[in-house]
């Protein structure tokens, strides 16, 4: 069950890195983290390795060149942090339509107005 870990949260927040990346995306007060723990996962054939998978959502501020950097931000501070290599960390990117994410009872499309 993925659930927050408030102090490893934390504690990844206040990293230089991390510090960057959100920065280019949103600010640090957009961030949320979520950690599954207790699972495996198999990631070159091999599930017995730390591994790590992440999701990464935003309206816009995505693309090409950020996610190079971002993927490259992410990446230090998964393999410092958690003991995973990069090579053993898969993140994935979604650009989102303000229209598909709603808050405060409707759209961010209608709330941007």
């Amino acid at each position: 069950m993925a659930r927050q870990h408030p102090c490893m949260c934390a504690a990844l927040a206040t990293r230089p890195g991390h510090l960057t990346c959100s920065s280019m995306i949103r600010g640090i007060n957009k961030f949320t983290c979520m950690l599954q723990t207790d699972c495996l996962v198999t990631i070159d054939g091999d599930s017995s390795l730390p591994a790590a998978t992440a999701s990464l959502e935003s309206i816009g501020h995505l693309g090409p060149d950020q996610n190079i950097r971002i993927a490259e931000l992410l990446s230090a501070v998964i393999h410092n942090e958690l003991g995973v290599t990069p090579g053993r960390f898969v993140l994935t990117f979604y650009d989102l339509s303000p229209h598909n994410i709603a808050k405060k009872g409707t759209t961010v499309a209608v709330l941007e107005r």
